[in-house]
C-alpha cells in the first residue's frame, strides 16, 4: 500500500490489489494461467489467458495479488458501501478527526449552513482554553488566514467564496490551503455537533458530503506524500485529535497525519520503507503512546483496511504457486 501511495505522489499508474499473495525480486518468469504486462515494472498494464509471465529489472521487491481484475477495480472506483463507512465509525479504534480527512472528498454546505457554522463557531469560541478545540481551531485559523486569506475571518468573503466556486470545500493536500480549509470546516463541524448526511436518510440539517472510492483514498494519501516531497510551498499534513484527561476533560492537539520521508531513515529509525526507482521512501518511526505521536501508521492502516472491507473475496483471482527463477547479474 505504501509503495502505490508513493506511485501515487508521482502519477505512477496504480496497480495493485489486496496485498501480499504474490512477492517477486525482477528478473523473473513463471507459469501461471494467464500473462500480466508490465510496464518498465511500475505497474500491471494488461493481463491476458497465456502461460507465461515474464518482468524485466524494477523493484527489488514486487508485491502482486489480485491483478487488477475487473470485479476487484470495480470495487475499488466505486462508493465503499455505506454500511463499511458505519462500523469503521462507529468503533472507538480510529480517531474522530481521521475519518473524515481520509473518507470525505468533498463537503457541499448550503449558504445558511456555512452562515451558522460561521456564526455558531465565533460564538462558542469567544473564550477558549489551552487544548480545547477552539484554541487548535484558532491557531489553524490564524495560520490559514496569514497565507491564504480572509475565509475564516469575514463571513461575508466566506459566502462570496462558496459562490464563486461550489468545489471550495474539496478535500485535497495539493496546496496548503486546500488541505487546511478543509480541515478546518471539518474541525467546525466537530465543534458544532453536527452531523455528515447518510446516502440513504439523510438527517434534517445535516452537511451534505461526497466520500471517496477506495481507489481515491490511496491517490490521497500519494497527495499526502506529494506535499512534504515535491510540492512548492512543501508543508506537513496535519490533523486534529483529540484525547481525554486525567480529570476527564477533552484536549486536543494538532498532530502529523502521514509522514513520509525519502532518502535513509532519520535519527529514530523507519517503521516502514519502500524503494520506488531506486530511492528509498519510509515512514519515521512514530513516538508510540506519547501526546504528539503522529498518526502514520494508523492512517496508512485505515486506508488498508477499508480497502480490504470494501473487496469482497470473490474479486481476487486464484492464483497458481509461482516457480521464480533467480535472475542474472
Amino acid at each position: 500500500l505504501l509503495l502505490n501511495a508513493v506511485r501515487a505522489s508521482q502519477h505512477y499508474p496504480m496497480s495493485f490489489t489486496a496485498m501480499g499473495q504474490v512477492l517477486a525480486s525482477p528478473p523473473l518468469s513463471a507459469s501461471v494461467d494467464g500473462a500480466f504486462n508490465f510496464s518498465r515494472a511500475i505497474g500491471l498494464d494488461t493481463y491476458s489467458a497465456t502461460p507465461k509471465l515474464e518482468a524485466s529489472a524494477g523493484y527489488t521487491t514486487f508485491t502482486l495479488d489480485n491483478l487488477n481484475y475487473v470485479q476487484f477495480m470495480a470495487a475499488m472506483r466505486t462508493p465503499v458501501p455505506e454500511g463499511i463507512l458505519d462500523t469503521f465509525c462507529k468503533t472507538t479504534r480510529w480517531p474522530r478527526g481521521l475519518l473524515p480527512i481520509i473518507y470525505l472528498q468533498k463537503l457541499n454546505p448550503t449558504e445558511d449552513q456555512i452562515r451558522m457554522i460561521d456564526l455558531e463557531r465565533k460564538r462558542q469560541c469567544q473564550i477558549s482554553k489551552p487544548g480545547d478545540l477552539c484554541s487548535v481551531l484558532e491557531t489553524l485559523i490564524a495560520d490559514y488566514s496569514d497565507r491564504c486569506g480572509s475565509h475564516f475571518r469575514d463571513l461575508a468573503t466566506r459566502l462570496n467564496d462558496l459562490r464563486t466556486d461550489p468545489n471550495f470545500y474539496y478535500n485535497s493536500a495539493r496546496t496548503f490551503c486546500n488541505f487546511a480549509r478543509f480541515t478546518i470546516i471539518v474541525g467546525e463541524i466537530r465543534r458544532l455537533r453536527l452531523d455528515y448526511c447518510h446516502r440513504k436518510h439523510p438527517a434534517p440539517g445535516c452537511i451534505r458530503a461526497e466520500e471517496r472510492p477506495a481507489l481515491e483514498m490511496i491517490a490521497y494519501l500519494g497527495e499526502l506524500i506529494a506535499a512534504q516531497n515535491y510540492i512548492d510551498p512543501r508543508f506537513e499534513p496535519f490533523v486534529i485529535i483529540g484525547d481525554s484527561t486525567l480529570e476527564g476533560r477533552a484536549t486536543f492537539d494538532i498532530l502529523p497525519l502521514f509522514e513520509v520521508r525519502r532518502g535513509l531513515g532519520g535519527p529514530h529509525g523507519a517503521a516502514l520503507s519502500v524503494v520506488h526507482e531506486g530511492e528509498l521512501f519510509y515512514i519515521p518511526r512514530p513516538d508510540f503512546g506519547s501526546r504528539r505521536e503522529a498518526r502514520s501508521l494508523q492512517t496508512l492502516d485505515l486506508v488498508l483496511e477499508t480497502v480490504r472491507a470494501a473487496t469482497l473475496r470473490n474479486d481476487l483471482p486464484k492464483l497458481q504457486t509461482l516457480g521464480v527463477v533467480g535472475g542474472k547479474s
